[in-house]
């Protein structure tokens, strides 16, 4: 991921590839973009402005680039080159069942609008985090997402 949060072309594209491993069997599947042109022309797109992500201020020309467009993949990108927490719909899931007690239906982050959705995750993710490593240090960022994606696949039938 350190190669990849500096910008390394092969580092960016072997995490992203990478991002949805493990199915429920735990069977490992990579996303082989090239042989997905759709999903291939937004990483190519996200390489494109990827050097005026990486300046100062990027993560504001980062977020205009992606306002309107591959909302998941956004997101991920965003996580690996600013270090902000992963968010996906399990883990926006889990968030809407703490906040409304409820389990809420397997739903999609808006288009419109979804900087601010994830800000306030944002925000919210870090609250609980350090409410959870007040009573267990070792409660790390990651422990935390896949905690939150493990309890929205329990709780609900998402196909990966």
């Amino acid at each position: 991921i350190q190669r990849a949060r500096a910008g390394d072309h092969a580092a960016l594209r072997h995490v992203t590839e990478w991002k949805n491993v493990g199915g429920r069997n735990g069977e490992i599947y990579p996303v082989a973009f090239h042989e997905h042109p759709q999903k291939e022309a937004s990483f190519q797109f996200f390489l494109g402005g990827l050097p005026g992500y990486l300046e100062p201020g990027g993560q504001h020309q980062f977020r205009a680039a992606f306002a309107n467009r591959t909302k998941v993949w956004g997101k991920f990108w965003h996580h690996v080159l600013f270090g902000s927490p992963l968010f996906d719909r399990h883990t926006l899931r889990a968030r809407r069942h703490e906040l409304l007690g409820q389990i809420p239906p397997l739903e999609d982050v808006p288009l419109q609008g979804h900087w601010a959705i994830y800000d306030d995750y944002c925000l919210w993710f870090g609250q609980k985090l350090a409410h959870l490593q007040q009573n267990n240090a070792q409660v790390s960022e990651r422990i935390l997402d896949r905690a939150l994606m493990m309890w929205s696949m329990h709780n609900g039938e998402l196909p990966l």
